[in-house]
């Protein structure tokens, strides 16, 4: 049995891992990665290696922007053609297909129609929770939001990754904040926006955060503040993410271990964790984000209860032992079905 993560949508590397299964009549089981959302089907998501680890702030040049505008064009088309041809074929093949959320479920279903498949939900773990442990113990109790700020009387709501505008929700951050704001002026709530540029989302977030008058709501910091320091994101009281396509955030998965509770976008695929664990919050509208962050202004919740619940879904949801079993009984139940 063989476990392919995602459906191509062009990569040569999946073509021939689905090849090389059809042609030795080797079972196999698909990951489809949000890759059957309608979102990533429609749209370019990638321009450069999204890794942030990998990547420098950088102006992208003319020459590179014509070429991006060409991609953002273009390329929807051809994962198009690539879906509804060659991954259709290889999908239908699968013995099995494992979703991130139920969300995804839906999505999968809506876009492949007619097809019967085996379908199983499973989460990626919380990778390294010792060392991210380790890690929270050693920046705990930081004057880091005081020093900023100048107080603590702040709700410090942080954005931890890389500034992707459109794909990664910053815009439904902001304008969904500027109408909150309109009748909280005088708010405690505070958003920071930390990570590096990618496809000039830096710029046009500056750009509307200042068109809105949000300066004095919403920072932007500069890499020196966060680039190699997790410091600010252990002390933040929540993380937000209000991704619009996604596979299973890494953001929010160490946010949880980190004990810093969550908001994010049902695209995330983070529903079932919060629906089970009580560890955050989740919106699937810019109203249901407004209403959020109403929430934590009014205080109309139990934090420390929001805290505890990370740290149980930490070890009960997310953990490697969890997540192995999930997968485990997936394999196993292809083999009692006669599949394989």
């Amino acid at each position: 049995l063989a476990q392919v993560r995602g459906v191509g949508l062009g990569s040569l590397n999946h073509f021939y891992s689905y090849f090389f299964c059809y042609l030795m009549k080797t079972k196999f089981v698909i990951s489809t990665s949000s890759q059957i959302n309608d979102y990533s089907l429609r749209n370019k998501i990638f321009y450069e290696n999204p890794d942030v680890k990998l990547m420098d702030s950088n102006t992208v040049s003319f020459k590179q922007y014509l070429i991006n505008l060409i991609l953002k064009n273009v390329t929807p088309h051809l994962k198009l053609l690539y879906f509804h041809t060659i991954a259709k074929f290889y999908i239908k093949k699968a013995s099995a297909l494992v979703l991130f959320s139920n969300y995804e479920k839906n999505q999968v279903i809506k876009n492949l129609k007619n097809y019967d498949h085996d379908y199983h939900v499973i989460n990626e773990p919380i990778l390294d929770i010792n060392k991210l442990k380790l890690i929270k113990a050693k920046f705990s109790g930081s004057k880091f939001y005081f020093n900023f700020w100048g107080g603590n009387d702040f709700i410090n709501i942080i954005y931890w990754g890389r500034l992707d505008f459109e794909t990664k929700g910053l815009d439904r951050i902001v304008s969904s904040f500027s109408e909150f704001i309109k009748l909280h002026k005088k708010t405690k709530l505070k958003i920071h926006f930390m990570g590096p540029d990618y496809n000039g989302g830096k710029g046009e977030l500056h750009e509307l955060v200042n068109d809105l008058n949000l300066n004095n709501y919403l920072k932007i910091h500069p890499s020196k503040i966060w680039k190699g320091n997790p410091e600010p994101f252990i002390n933040s009281d929540f993380s937000i993410l209000a991704t619009k396509v996604d596979g299973f955030p890494r953001s929010l998965r160490e946010s949880i271990a980190f004990g810093v509770p969550i908001i994010c976008s049902t695209e995330s695929n983070f529903d079932e964790i919060i629906s089970s664990f009580d560890c955050g919050f989740s919106f699937s509208s810019n109203n249901e984000l407004i209403n959020i962050f109403k929430n934590i202004e009014n205080n109309n919740y139990s934090y420390d209860s929001l805290r505890s619940n990370c740290n149980k879904a930490t070890i009960e949801g997310l953990s490697d032992l969890v997540i192995t079993k999930k997968f485990t009984d997936l394999y196993e139940k292809q083999i009692e079905n006669g599949k394989l």
